[in-house]
Formats: structure tokens, C-alpha cells, sequence
């Protein structure tokens, strides 16, 4: 028999192994604290459930889970001119912004005045393993699990969850509770990965998969990249100040951004890919050494392990990681909307990617690149993945 059948109020559950999809029997605690209309969108909220939780369950080893609607890092979903990137919460017209979210964690985790971070952060949210959300969490937690692509988040066939699977991750830790950090990484992101692959919509003669990519970032080496990145992003800025290099560089980047794996529609880009594309379509001996620099550091201490079941070319354009590059063919009542949220991001305002960004976008528009792209489109000229 299930416990509730009424979820009229929230109710914090103390998780148990369930049987049967669909039908809860972990018991409901502590209903004078986390009972009633709670507001899920609500900082105050997510920190007072963390304290709660790490006080009376201390442990050597800890994770947070995220399993919510994922908006990226720009997107003003309520219209208040304020990003909402996790727990959109309709009935309180709420959500978390990548900051919020942070500084609701790290509160939490500062109870005796040092912060101890998560081991893991697992986000089961679409577009969430991101440059810009690392950077805001890279103090909260060591490694961050998740998916820059849209994700489905349950089966179509048995509303069965989908993405981490908690069961076989337990187990796991049940049966080696000193596993490395890194080897229960590809344990999580493999599991999420098959999850697409068998359960998302099952027919009596076939099985319907859906194409995602999920990977795991270590947190301790996002601060150095960015700088790295900033320093990148200032040589951009002198070459597009430059009368003499600035129409090569903003062509380089149109192409670099046309051809580049895209996320969220045009608005985000996996990060090496689109280093690759600049690198082919912005020959210049200044950019060049920033862009070897910038993918050597990536693929050595930041995207700890990746996998996709994408087909060709998506697979080996995809690495687990992105960052906000609209391509100027967003118009521009919704590029102003992101530009006025993003640039409130944390990352934004310590590096100079947003200003490179503003740069490319007016050159692109003085040049009349959009134009030049939508004609080779029409003549089946230019394809979003050629090289």
C-alpha cells in the first residue's frame, strides 16, 4: 500500500528501496519543518534542506542531487529580467539562479564556519554541465555530473526515471564504499548513458533511444581555466579593436560559430568544439597558442570523462562541456533578454567572454554576415557541421 496519495504539500521523504515504479513507501519526516506550500524556487528553501540533512546525517562521502528542469545559464524563463537555470517552481513563479543556488549550498555546507564541499554534484537537469555553472560551483564541490544537451527526464514507456540510476550507484558504494573518485564518475555517467539508450521508449519489437551526453568536470582546475580563458578572450578583444585584423576575425568566428556543436538551440556550444572551429577559421599567430593552451588544459584536468550516443559527426563533436556563444542569427529582442541575465552571472562579470561576445555580434550585423549565411543556406551551400 503507498503512503501518500495526496501530494497537496511538500513532504521531505527519508528514502527507502521502493518495489514498484510509480508507488512511494519511504516514510515522510519532520512534517512541522518541510510540511505545507514550500517554495522550491526559493534559496532560503534548498539551504535549509541541506542544513538539515548534513546535520543529521553526517557523513565521510557526500552528494547532492538535482532533478529538475535545467534552463541553461541565461534564460529569463519568468520574465523579470532574471535567469533561471534550476527548480523552476510554477506555483510560486520562482527558480534558482546558478548564484543562488550556490550561495544557498555553500551556507549550508559552512555550518562550523569551513566549508567541507560535496564529493559530487550530480545535475539530472538539461543543460547544466556548463563553463559558466561550473565556475559558480567549482568551491562547492569536487566533481560535477551532467549533460549540456536537452534531456528527457522520464521513460515514455513505464514512467520510469531517467539519468543517474540512484539504485545502481548505491550498490555500488554499498558493495565498495572507498571506490575512487574518478571510477564511480564513469560508473554514473556510463548508467546515465545507457538509460537513453534501453529505457526511453520500449515496443514490443524495438527500443527508441534518445541521443544525449553526459560527463563529469573536476571542480579544482575550472578557476586556472578561466583565467586562461580571460586571457584568451583579451587577445580577441585587441585583434577586433585592430582596423586591420577586425573583419578577418569576426568572419573567422561567424564560420567558427556556425559550424561549431550547438546546445539550447543557437544560444550555447560545446566549448572544445568550438576552440576547434576557431582555430581553423582564425588562422592568427596570436590565437592560436591560447587555443592549444586552452584544449591541452580542458582535456587534461577539467573534462574528467565523457560519453554520448550521438551519431556522426555530433559523437566527435561533443565533449561534455559548453559555454554561452550565441550565433548572430538570434534576433535581437531575444539576444538582448540573455545578454541583460547573463551578464549578471558570476562568471560574466569576472572574465571578459561577454564583451567578446557583444563584439562579434555588432561586427557580424556591420558586416552583413547573417545575410551571406541564410543565402548559402538557401543554395544548400553551407552545411552546420562542415569543416
Amino acid at each position: 500500500m503507498e503512503h501518500y496519495t495526496d501530494w497537496n504539500s511538500t513532504k521531505l521523504l527519508f528514502l527507502e528501496q521502493d518495489e514498484e515504479i510509480g508507488i512511494i513507501r519511504s516514510k515522510a519526516i519532520d512534517s512541522e519543518q518541510f510540511g505545507g506550500e514550500m517554495d522550491l524556487g526559493s534559496p532560503e528553501t534548498l539551504e535549509r534542506f541541506l542544513r538539515y540533512v548534513l546535520q543529521r546525517y553526517p557523513s565521510k562521502r557526500k552528494m547532492l542531487i538535482f532533478f529538475s528542469h535545467g534552463y541553461g545559464v541565461a534564460e529569463d524563463k519568468l520574465g523579470k529580467g532574471e535567469s533561471i537555470s534550476l527548480s523552476l517552481d510554477e506555483t510560486n513563479a520562482s527558480g534558482l539562479s546558478v548564484e543562488e543556488a550556490h550561495d544557498a549550498i555553500k551556507n549550508a555546507l559552512n555550518i562550523d564556519a569551513e566549508v567541507n564541499p560535496f564529493d559530487f554534484i550530480i545535475m539530472n537537469a538539461c543543460m547544466s554541465n556548463m563553463l559558466e555553472l561550473n565556475y559558480a560551483f567549482r568551491d562547492i564541490t569536487r566533481y560535477l555530473i551532467g549533460s549540456p544537451d536537452i534531456i528527457p527526464l522520464v521513460s515514455l514507456t513505464n514512467d520510469q526515471l531517467l539519468g543517474i540510476d540512484l539504485l545502481k550507484t548505491v550498490t555500488m558504494l554499498k558493495l565498495n564504499p572507498a571506490i575512487p573518485h574518478e571510477e564511480l564518475s564513469r560508473f554514473m555517467v556510463d548508467n546515465s548513458i545507457e538509460s537513453y539508450e534501453t529505457r526511453l521508449y520500449t515496443h514490443s519489437s524495438y527500443t527508441v533511444s534518445f541521443p544525449v551526453s553526459f560527463s563529469c568536470v573536476e571542480e579544482g582546475g575550472v578557476e586556472e581555466f578561466t583565467r586562461k580563458l580571460n586571457t584568451f578572450s583579451h587577445a580577441l578583444l585587441e585583434l577586433l579593436g585592430d582596423e586591420n585584423t577586425r573583419q578577418a576575425i569576426i568572419r573567422g568566428l561567424y564560420r567558427a560559430s556556425s559550424n561549431a556543436r550547438h546546445y539550447g538551440g543557437f544560444h550555447y556550444c560545446d566549448l572544445i568544439d568550438l576552440l576547434d572551429e576557431i582555430r581553423i577559421h582564425i588562422p592568427d599567430e596570436l590565437i592560436q597558442p591560447h587555443i592549444t593552451t586552452l584544449k591541452e588544459f580542458l582535456k587534461k584536468n577539467i573534462v574528467r570523462y565523457e560519453r554520448n550516443n550521438y551519431g556522426v559527426p555530433d559523437a566527435t563533436k561533443s565533449h561534455g562541456l559548453s559555454i554561452y556563444f550565441p550565433h548572430p542569427l538570434i534576433v535581437p529582442s531575444v539576444y538582448k533578454v540573455y545578454r541583460k541575465t547573463y551578464r549578471k552571472t558570476l562568471f560574466a562579470q569576472d572574465t571578459l567572454w561577454d564583451e567578446v561576445i557583444d563584439e562579434f555580434r555588432k561586427g557580424a550585423q556591420q558586416l552583413g554576415l547573417n545575410e551571406a549565411y541564410l543565402k548559402e543556406l538557401s543554395n544548400g551551400v553551407h552545411s552546420n557541421h562542415q569543416k
